[in-house]
């Protein structure tokens, strides 16, 4: 499984960095973040630009706060690229950011980016998949709980006793092995087209649950 990187919305406060590191800029454009985007966009695509997959040590991927900082600006379809291309990077080095990850499925089907259906519902999956990993913790949880309380909307009362959503919701703890194989077996067996790539069932919940 991947290595988990859970990172928070934590402004202000480091120790000042060399004002040419990769480091600085982060902390530059993020504390500028949510109020001035326009301005924090200058700094973030600088430390893309300087490199794409930098990891800020205390905030995190430098492509998810880019993408945020586009889609504070009503620019959609910068925001996504920017945090598929995170999700592509990391992946790439055996990491995955819920924070990112969770961004990117729920900014595809807000703005209903068909294009990107098939990869929002395959990154929602990996985000499911998360409930069996060892290391998962109460923050990632809480990034996870909106789409989990969404599910308690469609999953049978049986189902949802078998994995005890309830107290995963209620107690933000997975106290059940597996959780997460089970949600994603429960979906396959919902997809009306097995044989294909796409579980349009799936597709459609997230669409749904994303509508205002």
């Amino acid at each position: 499984m991947w290595s988990l990187l859970i990172g928070l919305w934590l402004l202000g406060g480091a120790a000042m960095a060399p004002v040419d590191s990769l480091e600085q800029w982060m902390q530059e454009g993020v504390a500028l973040l949510p109020a001035h985007p326009e301005q924090a966009v200058v700094w973030l695509e600088r430390v893309v630009h300087r490199d794409s997959a930098y990891m800020s040590p205390r905030h995190g991927p430098a492509l998810y706060w880019l993408g945020q900082s586009q889609w504070l600006q009503d620019h959609t379809s910068d925001a996504l690229k920017a945090w598929e291309r995170g999700i592509t990077l990391l992946q790439q080095q055996g990491w995955f950011d819920v924070r990112l990850a969770e961004a990117y499925v729920r900014g595809v089907f807000t703005v209903q980016d068909r294009r990107r259906y098939a990869r929002g519902a395959e990154v929602y999956q990996q985000l499911l998949a998360l409930l069996d990993e060892p290391s998962l913790g109460a923050e990632a949880l809480h990034l996870l709980k909106p789409h989990l309380e969404a599910l308690s909307w469609i999953l049978p009362p049986a189902f949802q006793q078998r994995i005890h959503l309830a107290e995963i919701l209620k107690e933000e703890q997975v106290p059940v092995p597996n959780a997460g194989q089970l949600l994603l077996a429960w979906w396959r067996s919902q997809d009306p087209l097995p044989a294909t790539r796409r579980n349009e069932r799936l597709e459609e919940h997230l669409e749904r649950v994303a509508m205002p």
